[in-house]
C-alpha cells in the first residue's frame, strides 16, 4: 500500500463523519485575535460567563476555568475535510521506545485521545476559533488497525518534514543527571525518521458543535453573512433529496495549514 493510498483511505473516512450544520464554512469565519495574543484570547474564553458557554450541559461541566483546550500552532500537518471542511486529520509524534538506541518519545496526543475540547488554531498571523472538537484515534474512524503501520516519515509532505523532525527532537523527555546517553540531535533523529524507525501518528478531530455566541464574544466576526442554521440544514436536506439519500460531502483540503498540538495547554 502506497502513502497516497493510505492518505486516500484516511481522507475518505474523515469526510464521512457526521456534519455539524451549525458550523459555518471556514471562509466565513474571521480570526478572533492576532496569533501573538493567543494566551490572552484563551484566558478570555475561560472567563466567559458560564451560561454563555454551555447552557445545555450538566452541572459538572459548569466551571470552565480549569478546562484544557486544543491549541494548534506550527509543526504538524492538518487537513480539513467533509461538509464545510469542518473535520480534520492531524499528524503528530507517536509515543514509542527504542531501547537499543536509547530513545524514548512522548506522544503528541497522549492527553488528547477521546477528549472533547474547544479548538483554537493559528494560521499565518491570526488566531481562529474552530468550535468544539473530539480527538479520535484513527482506528476508531477507519476500523483498520493495520494501517497505523504505514504512518511513518514518508507519508508526510516534504514541506513539513523538517518541522516534524524538530517535533520528534522536542518529544524526547528530559534526561536525568545520571543518564549517560544525551538526547539525540536533529541529524540523528532525521536519519531514524528516514529509515522508518520513528513512527508518526494521525488522529482525527471531529467537530461536535459550534457556539456562535462564544465566537462573537471572543471577538470573531463573520466575513460574509452566515446562513441561519435552519436554512443551512433545509438547504442541505433539499439538495440531498434531489441527488441522493445522503448530503454530499466535500473533500476539499485547500485549507491545509501547518499546525501543532501544544502539550500541556491547560
Amino acid at each position: 500500500m502506497t502513502n497516497y493510498q493510505v492518505l486516500d483511505i484516511l481522507k475518505h473516512a474523515v469526510s464521512m463523519l457526521p456534519p455539524v450544520y451549525a458550523r459555518p464554512d471556514p471562509s466565513e469565519l474571521g480570526p478572533i485575535a492576532s496569533s501573538k495574543s493567543t494566551d490572552t484570547a484563551i484566558k478570555n474564553y475561560r472567563m466567559l460567563p458560564e451560561q454563555l458557554i454551555y447552557p445545555l450541559r450538566g452541572p459538572s461541566l459548569i466551571d470552565r476555568r480549569g478546562e484544557k483546550v486544543f491549541y494548534f500552532s506550527g509543526g504538524a500537518t492538518t487537513h480539513w475535510f467533509g461538509y464545510a471542511r469542518q473535520h480534520a486529520l492531524v499528524t503528530g509524534i507517536r509515543a514509542q521506545e527504542h531501547p537499543s538506541l536509547g530513545l524514548r518519545l512522548e506522544g503528541t496526543f497522549e492527553d488528547a485521545y477521546d477528549q472533547t475540547r474547544e479548538l483554537f488554531f493559528t494560521h499565518g498571523a491570526d488566531l481562529y476559533y474552530a468550535g468544539r472538537y473530539r480527538c479520535l484515534r484513527i482506528e476508531e474512524v477507519i476500523g483498520d488497525h493495520e494501517i497505523t503501520g504505514y504512518l511513518n516519515y514518508h507519508i508526510i509532505p516534504n514541506t513539513f518534514k523538517a518541522k516534524m523532525i524538530s517535533a520528534a527532537v522536542d518529544a524526547q523527555p528530559p534526561r536525568s543527571s545520571t543518564d549517560l546517553n544525551p538526547p539525540l540531535d536533529f541529524k540523528a533523529i532525521k536519519e531514524l525518521c528516514s529509515k522508518g524507525i520513528i513512527k508518526f501518528e494521525v488522529v482525527a478531530l471531529q467537530c461536535m458543535s459550534f457556539d456562535h455566541e462564544v465566537f462573537v464574544a471572543l471577538g470573531g466576526e463573520y466575513r460574509t453573512p452566515s446562513v441561519p442554521v435552519v436554512e443551512r440544514f433545509l438547504g442541505m436536506l433539499s439538495k440531498s433529496m434531489a441527488h441522493s439519500d445522503t448530503p454530499q460531502l466535500s473533500d476539499d483540503d485547500s485549507d491545509a495549514s501547518n499546525l501543532k498540538l501544544k502539550r500541556g495547554t491547560g
